[in-house]
């Protein structure tokens, strides 16, 4: 099962990473690095430009902090890879870990 999610605390990410690890569960953690310009470049409900303007809309990134992840399973850049190439790199790490 792969879940997207948008996990902005080290704390939750370890929580989840440590439920999993005991019930045996595999888990990766992916971190999708993309800058703050592109998020809001391919933002179809125009959340930034409304939290920009000074509506208080509580956005990762924007007023609301980000936390990235120190060891991320696998790290891949939306700036430079393709779609799919990002989910071949992310199938190839959940198949040999």
């Amino acid at each position: 099962m792969i879940v997207s999610l948008i996990s902005p605390r080290a704390s939750a990410r370890r929580t989840v990473r440590g439920q999993h690890a005991s019930e045996s569960l595999k888990f990766i953690e992916v971190y999708m690095s993309t800058p703050l310009e592109i998020c809001e470049g391919r933002d179809p409900k125009s959340l930034y430009a409304r939290a920009r303007a000074g509506h208080e809309l509580h956005l990762t990134g924007m007023g609301d902090p980000y936390e990235a992840p120190e060891h991320p399973d696998i790290s891949v850049s939306t700036e430079t890879l393709l779609p799919d190439e990002i989910a071949r790199q992310i199938l190839s790490t959940w198949l040999n870990s």
